[in-house]
Order: C-alpha cells, then structure tokens, then sequence
C-alpha cells in the first residue's frame, strides 16, 4: 500500500513536472519493492521503473535544452535563443520565471544592439541627428549600465566631433577658410579621445584651413604693398595677387575687385605717363 502511495505521488509529481520529487518517489518504490516477487509487487516495480527512465529522459532533455539555449545567448544568436527558451518554458514550468526573464533580456538586448548599429550606419552616411536618435534608443535599454553609458557617450563625443567636422569640409568647400578652421576646432575640443584616424583627418584639414588662411594674408600684404608702388611690374604682380585672393577667398571678393580695379586704373596712368615722357625725350 505504502508503495502503490509512494508511486502515485510520483505519477503526480510527474505529471506536474516535479521531476526532482518524482525521481526520489519512484527510487523509494523501487527501494520497498526489492526482493520481492509476488506479481502484483512485481507490476508496482517495473511501473516505477519506467516512470523513473521517463523522469531522467526528460530531465535530460532539459538540461540538454538549457545547455543549447545557453549556448546559443553566449553566441549572440538572439531569435534562436529566444525560441530555445520557449521552448522549454512549456516542458518545464517550474522554472517558467527564469526562462522568462532570459528571454526578456535577450530581447533587450537584441534590440540595444540594433538601436546601435543603426547609429553608426547612420554615423556612417552623416545623419547625424538620426544617429542621435538611435543612440538614445539604444541607452534607454541599458540604463543603470555603467559600462554601456560610458561606451554610448563616447558615440555621442564621436558624432559631435564629426558633425563639426563635415560642417568644416562643407565651409572649406565654399572657401570659408576661417569657418573651417573653426569648425575643426571644435570638432577636436567635442572629442579630445577621438580615434587616431578621425583626430588625423581632423588635424590635417585643420592645418590646411591654416594654411590656406596663412596664404591669404600674405598674398594680401604683397598685394597692397604692389598696389602702392608706382613701378609697372609691381603693379602687374599686384594685379595677379588680387586675382589669386579672389579666386581663393570669395568671401572678400567684392574688395579684391575693387582694388584690383584700383590697379588697373593706376597701372594705365602710370602707362600713359611713361609714353607721354618717351614723346618729350
């Protein structure tokens, strides 16, 4: 009687996916059964025994599950885990709270790990305000995660710094060579720890801007220093200063025309004057 309790309990058990109890209700079976051979103890025994292989076949098949879904976290492969726990979610119910907070995690995390990589293709082609968007998308799954705040901030640093800098190229595009400069500089001071190759490109335009601005003021003294001389060649070289400045500098171009008039018209008089003094001598 006791076994025949001893082995509903287990079928119980079993049913109700208690396999842990299960399995220790059947071996308690077996235990008072042994050496006994009247049939109907016979029966009890070898009913306990197939349910205890069904217990550990579909133990088993859990572990084996759990390893594989597990497994499969590790590997990133989030629909498939998330399917893998489901899937046990139905053969092992008592542990329904714990496959459902791994798949919630893993969908957060699937969706994070979008949310990023959606940011840096958009980074990637310049958009910078989607770029943003989707960064914050991505930090709003991860909140509380130093590690993941810290990473993310830097991506903000990064798409400051090159939105700075794509607004520089478009100003030294234009010849806006002192925006240009500007613009690079604050794409370094958004991003101090910016990679090698970005801060690179960053320095190289800047010097350039430099550069181009440095020449600017020189061909500008030359320029005006020509411009005062009342010899023909400084005047002719004052003239292709002026034309140099307007073809680098448009953002004066209307004063370069000017005084490129200026010259033109000194350089005339100072022609008529030599010819009229070629006629007297």
């Amino acid at each position: 009687a006791d076994a025949q309790e001893k082995l509903a309990d287990g079928n119980t058990q079993l049913a109700n996916q208690e396999y842990a109890k299960a399995e220790v209700s059947f071996k308690l079976v077996q235990d008072a059964l042994n050496g006994f051979n009247k049939p109907e103890l016979t029966k009890l025994a070898e009913q306990a025994k197939q349910a205890l292989e069904t217990v550990k076949a579909r133990t088993k098949e859990i572990e084996d599950g759990e390893l594989a879904a597990n497994n499969l976290s590790n590997e990133k492969k989030f629909d498939e885990a998330m399917d893998a726990y489901k899937g046990l979610l139905a053969k092992n119910s008592k542990k329904t709270l714990e496959y459902q907070k791994k798949i919630n995690a893993l969908n957060e995390d699937k969706q994070y790990r979008q949310a990023l990589a959606e940011g840096d293709a958009n980074l990637g082609l310049q958009k910078f305000a989607d770029a943003r968007v989707a960064f914050r998308r991505a930090l709003d799954f991860k909140k509380g995660d130093a590690l993941v705040e810290k990473d993310i901030q830097g991506r903000f640093l990064s798409v400051e710094a090159q939105e700075k800098f794509a607004e520089g190229k478009a100003a030294e595009g234009r010849k806006q060579w002192r925006l240009a400069w500007d613009k690079y500089e604050e794409a370094l001071k958004a991003f101090p720890d910016a990679p090698k190759n970005l801060k690179e490109a960053i320095d190289k335009a800047s010097k350039g801007a430099q550069d181009s601005l440095k020449k600017i003021v020189e061909l500008e003294t030359e320029a005006k220093k020509k411009m005062e001389s009342s010899s023909t060649k400084d005047l002719q070289e004052a003239a292709k200063k002026y034309a140099e400045l307007q073809a680098l500098n448009p953002e004066k171009q209307v004063e370069y025309a000017k005084n490129s008039k200026t010259v033109v018209e000194k350089l005339a008089t100072v022609s008529q004057s030599a010819a009229a003094q070629a006629e007297k001598e």
